[in-house]
């Protein structure tokens, strides 16, 4: 745990900014002091789960965050997977996100996976909520060029790396335009307004 004394410091030199606007969420790690901004809820994708014999689904959550380490800010996907019988994930082939498939409307952007490991990224717990008690997490990095994609589509598909190609990809079960689009504003604003051109690094 940190010191109280320098835990003050790193909240007054990280100001919850985003915590206060709609759709957005900012906090301070108190393990290893990065700062957070994350779209306020995950998005979440199913399908129907073509190994189980009665009504099993897959689920995955997905959701897009903001690390700033004194001052370097890399933006992340968070992939949550999971399903709605934990026990029976022992007798099912699991999906490989190695690689992770987003269809923005009829745009393929695709990702490998950064990490399994959140402690890579510094950050102690889950950026979003899990659903289970046993879900698998995936970390992507995303530029804001890909992050404006996403936002602006009308509609969103995901597809694991194992997924056939004449396989149903998972659809939307509950969407976050809003907080995906609120999140996306803030950092490319920022990012804008760091860059003296007024134009998005590259």
């Amino acid at each position: 745990m940190l010191p109280a004394l320098w835990l003050t410091a790193v909240i007054l030199a990280y100001p919850a900014r985003a915590g206060d606007l709609p759709g957005l969420r900012s906090w301070v790690d108190e393990q290893t002091a990065v700062s957070v901004t994350a779209q306020k809820s995950a998005w979440t994708f199913f399908r129907r789960d073509v190994q189980a014999t009665g009504k099993l689904y897959n689920f995955a959550d997905l959701g897009a965050f903001e690390v700033n380490q004194t001052g370097k800010r890399r933006q992340y996907l968070c992939l949550l997977e999971w399903v709605t019988a934990p026990i029976l994930r022992k007798t099912r082939v699991v999906e490989d996100f190695s690689t992770l498939t987003i269809w923005a409307d009829d745009q393929p952007l695709t990702f490998p996976r950064y990490t399994v490991n959140r402690e890579l990224l510094h950050l102690t717990d889950m950026p979003f909520k899990g659903h289970t008690y046993n879900v698998l997490e995936s970390y992507y990095e995303v530029s804001l060029e890909q992050l404006l994609t996403l936002s602006q589509a009308k509609s969103l598909r995901i597809a694991a790396a194992n997924q056939p190609p004449d396989a149903a990809p998972y659809r939307s079960a509950k969407e976050e335009h809003k907080s995906l689009l609120a999140f996306t504003n803030e950092v490319v604003s920022i990012a804008k307004q760091a860059n003296s051109s007024g134009a998005l690094p590259k």
